[in-house]
C-alpha cells in the first residue's frame, strides 16, 4: 500500500524524496528489490505434419505462429510486483538462450528488462496424424531410462535428428521417449547409434502386420527397446 501520511517521503534506501513509495521504498528501489521472474525453459508444439498446435494441452489449427503461444504463456507465468502491470512482452531471441524484453508500469513509471530463456518450438506429431502414421511405421525404438527422463528425451531428440527424412513421429513417455521410423534401413542403423551413444541394453522383436502379395511374404515391424545401463 502507498505510504501517503505525508506529501513526501524518503526511500529508505537510496534517500530519495518522493510522494509515491512502497513499503518504504520508492519506484526504483522496489522494482531493483523486487524485479521481474520468469520461468528458465518454455516450449510449444507444433505438429511437423499438418502444423496444428498443441495449446493447453489440446491440439488446435490456428492463424497464429508457434512464436504467439510462446508469448502467451510467458505472460501466464511472470512474476511481477503485485503492484505492477505488463505493458508489453516482446520475444526477442529463440532457441536455448532465448531472449526477451518485458516492459511493465509501477507508480506510474515504465521498467523495461531483458532476460535470458529457452524458448523451444518442439516437433510432434498431433492426434489425428499419429493414427494415420501409426499404421505405416516400419521400425519403433523405445528408449527408457531411470533417471532424468526429461532431459535424456531431450538429448536423444537431438542426436535423431540427422534421421529426421526417416521419421514419422516421437512420442513422449513417462521415462523416456518412442520414436517411430518408416525405413528399416534406417531404423536399424539409428537403433544401434542410439545404443552406443547413450550406454543402452537393446533387445529387439518383429511383429507381423500385413501380407506383402507382390513379395509372397508376411510384412513386420521391427521395434527395439533401448534401456541405458545402470552407472
Amino acid at each position: 500500500m502507498y505510504d501517503m501520511a505525508l506529501k513526501t517521503r524518503f526511500c529508505v534506501k537510496c534517500g530519495k524524496e518522493t510522494k509515491k513509495l512502497i513499503d518504504g521504498l520508492c519506484p526504483d528501489c522496489y522494482f531493483n528489490d523486487k524485479g521481474i521472474k520468469i520461468p528458465r525453459r518454455l516450449t510449444v508444439q507444433i505438429c511437423q505434419r499438418c502444423e496444428a498446435i498443441k495449446w493447453q494441452g489440446l491440439w488446435t489449427k490456428s492463424e497464429y505462429d508457434p512464436e504467439y503461444y510462446l508469448n502467451q504463456e510467458l505472460m501466464s507465468k511472470l512474476k511481477i510486483p503485485a503492484e505492477a502491470e505488463i505493458e508489453e512482452v516482446k520475444i526477442l531471441k529463440l532457441g536455448k538462450k532465448g531472449e526477451v524484453e518485458i516492459t511493465i508500469s509501477l507508480l506510474g513509471k515504465k521498467f523495461k528488462q531483458q532476460k535470458q530463456i529457452a524458448l523451444e518450438i518442439l516437433k510432434g506429431t498431433c492426434r489425428n496424424c499419429s493414427r494415420h502414421m501409426a499404421k505405416t511405421h516400419k521400425v519403433k525404438i523405445q528408449l527408457r531410462t531411470e533417471h532424468n527422463s526429461e532431459k535424456f528425451s531431450r538429448d536423444v531428440l537431438d542426436f535423431s535428428k540427422k534421421y529426421q527424412s526417416n521419421i514419422l513421429k516421437f512420442e513422449e513417455q513417462k521415462r523416456g521417449v518412442d520414436i517411430y521410423l518408416s525405413s528399416k534401413e534406417a531404423g536399424k542403423h539409428l537403433a544401434y547409434e542410439l545404443r552406443k551413444k547413450f550406454n543402452c541394453k537393446m533387445s529387439e522383436s518383429a511383429e507381423q502386420y500385413g501380407w506383402n502379395k507382390s513379395k509372397n511374404r508376411p510384412q513386420a515391424r521391427i521395434t527395439f527397446l533401448l534401456k541405458t545401463r545402470k552407472s
